[in-house]
């Protein structure tokens, strides 16, 4: 007889398109999804009603429908208060299950469980084992119990830099590149956008900063290449040399708080997802 397994390992990605996963694997690649599917089990659709996050997430670690397990919507209504939607709270949170999940069942058993931002898991309840997060939909993010869509970030939330307006973004325009330091060789006249950037959506707030988006060009067909820098010297650049469709490597910069004017460490990456030859777009 096959020994009995020791440990079990659970992962859920909210909104992954079993189809499209299929066609990737097909492709090569994902070794480890393809082990977990071949050596496991994979259930491509859940079963549970309606099927948006937090009760779906629910079903799946309490075995109960959502009747049972009590996260009936994507938000909760708090008993006594308006029905308002502005007073609701995206269903988050761990308060509101009203059903054992695995981890509590076998953290009672004295089995340790470690549990990595899954939805709506925290507050932890356990006393053995480890947990990540779980109030929202990333692993830097919290969601529960605050109101309607709101949701905070442990830094900033994302952000674009454009010459078009966004709501969650900033806007700019290229000018011409005026006191700079180590400017690179370029192909055209190197150009420049000042940005205020603001960091919105913080669990605590943090003050702006003023970056520069440096646009210059690598090969003879026009501006190909950005860099962002925290000052007018490419020699500091955050990055200094982005192409379109590329990511930046991860970014490790100063964040001021606000409030008490301390500094926090933070990580960004960028992406450069548009860039016309004459930098207009």
């Amino acid at each position: 007889m096959p020994s009995k397994a020791k440990r079990a390992a659970l992962i859920g990605y909210d909104c992954l398109i079993p189809k499209r996963l299929e066609v990737m694997l097909a492709e090569g690649g994902l070794d480890n999804f393809r082990r977990f599917m071949n050596e496991g089990s994979f259930i491509p659709e859940g079963y549970n009603l309606p099927t948006v996050t937090p009760p779906s997430w629910a079903t799946i670690c309490t075995g109960a429908y959502p009747r049972t397990h009590g996260v009936e919507d994507y938000y909760y209504y708090h008993e006594g208060r308006s029905l308002n939607y502005d007073l609701t709270s995206q269903a988050f949170g761990s308060d509101i299950v009203t059903a054992e999940t695995i981890w509590d069942s076998w953290d009672k058993q004295g089995k340790k469980c470690i549990v990595v931002n899954y939805p709506m898991s925290w507050p932890s309840h356990m006393k053995n084992g480890i947990m990540v997060m779980g109030q929202g939909l990333s692993p830097a993010e919290t969601r529960w119990p605050l109101h309607g869509n709101e949701h905070r970030e442990f830094l900033a939330s994302e952000s674009v830099i454009s010459t078009e307006y966004y709501p969650m973004g900033v806007q700019g325009r290229f000018d011409d590149a005026k006191g700079w330091k180590n400017l690179p060789d370029s192909e055209e006249d190197p150009l420049e956008m000042t940005i205020k950037m603001h960091f919105k959506e913080g669990v605590e707030p943090v003050s702006d900063q003023v970056w520069y988006v440096l646009a210059y060009a690598e090969g003879d067909d026009g501006y190909d290449t950005v860099a962002l820098c925290p000052e007018k010297d490419f020699s500091k650049a955050f990055f200094a040399s982005l192409k379109l469709g590329k990511w930046s490597d991860p970014v490790q910069h100063d964040f001021v708080v606000e409030a008490d004017g301390r500094t926090e460490k933070g990580v960004f990456r960028c992406k450069l997802m548009q860039l016309s030859d004459d930098a207009e777009e």
